[in-house]
């Protein structure tokens, strides 16, 4: 487990860690509640727009910052409310040309990283009812064991990903589809369909499979967590699970620090073009004990964002480091 410490400079990056002063055009300030949108880079303050209800987008965006990303005691600081700062909602991996609270970022992101700084936003989708609920149904035995597990590999997932799709979600269930060893497929197809050739949306209807619960996915011994958008959603919830977690090595990161995960210690790593599907397989169905030891590893890792206390602290110092080295003035 890291120290708090450690995670703070973990989440920071390079030109957030070092105190500067820059000049932001009031073009990132959002006017209207139409300005509060997915992947676009805003510039706010607390006092002015958070604190009511103007921008409040369909209950969503912008009072998820202290509702769903938790009501920190930076908040309610008088040295800090006014303070502006930058922030993107989305799953943007986009580069931003000033210093940016960001969901994900890339794990090699080399220069593109210096101004984005991880912080745990939209954490109800990645860290709540599943995840928690999973977490929960494991220390009471819900799940069932491990080795009565079916020995198969299970996933399901929506056709995220963009112009990534074609290298992950889609090349997998391409390469799979008829793997009498796997239960996988489409269970939904996005708004974004339009961006499939008819030939490829054919495929993917020919794939779709009805959706499965969280348990109803535990049934089976591995599980693959493949990327969408930007990270995998599912990814949080997997670890904490009790079966294995196969997938690529990540190339994004989050809150959950996945540039920090290990192949053969925390997941069962996969080639890039996911050929190697059964042969990891058999591998982990003759080495049942190393896989109990990767589960337990995972878990290990996804047990140091169990404390609430502990993440609210860790989530106001990110914004206070944050807030205190990048001077944000509006021109």
């Amino acid at each position: 487990m890291l120290t708090e410490q450690q995670r703070v400079d973990y989440y920071m990056g390079k030109k957030t860690k070092i105190c500067d002063t820059y000049e932001i055009s009031s073009d990132f300030i959002p006017k209207e509640r139409g300005d509060c949108k997915r992947d676009i880079v805003n510039v706010i303050n607390w006092q002015d727009h958070l604190s009511t209800s103007d921008f409040d987008n369909d209950g969503y965006w912008f009072k998820d910052f202290t509702q769903r990303e938790g009501k920190i005691p930076l908040w309610n600081s008088s040295k800090y409310n006014k303070k502006w700062f930058s922030f993107v909602w989305g799953d943007s991996l986009d580069p931003v040309d000033h210093p940016t609270l960001t969901k994900v970022r890339w794990i090699n992101g080399g220069d593109e990283n210096d101004n984005k700084c991880i912080w745990k936003i939209e954490q109800e989708r990645h860290w709540g009812e599943m995840f928690l609920g999973c977490v929960y149904n494991y220390r009471k035995g819900y799940l069932g064991y491990f080795q009565r597990k079916k020995p198969m590999i299970g996933w399901r997932g929506a056709t995220t990903g963009c112009d990534r799709f074609w290298e992950n979600r889609g090349l997998f269930i391409k390469t799979h589809s008829d793997n009498p060893y796997c239960d996988i497929g489409f269970n939904w197809i996005t708004m974004n369909e339009w961006l499939f050739k008819p030939q490829e949306l054919r495929f993917i209807k020919d794939n779709l499979k009805p959706p499965q619960t969280l348990n109803q996915q535990l049934q089976y011994k591995y599980v693959v967590s493949i990327d969408g958008n930007d990270k995998a959603s599912d990814l949080n919830w997997k670890l904490a699970s009790n079966s294995v977690v196969f997938m690529k090595p990540p190339v994004v990161e989050s809150w959950l620090m996945e540039g920090l995960l290990k192949p053969w210690v925390h997941y069962v790593p996969l080639a890039d073009d996911f050929s190697d599907l059964n042969q990891k397989l058999i591998w982990a169905e003759n080495n049942l004990d190393k896989c109990l030891q990767i589960i337990r590893n995972a878990n290990m890792w996804m047990g140091q964002f169990l404390d609430y206390d502990r993440e609210q602290r860790i989530m106001n110092k990110v914004m206070e480091r944050f807030i205190d080295n990048v001077n944000i003035e509006i021109v």
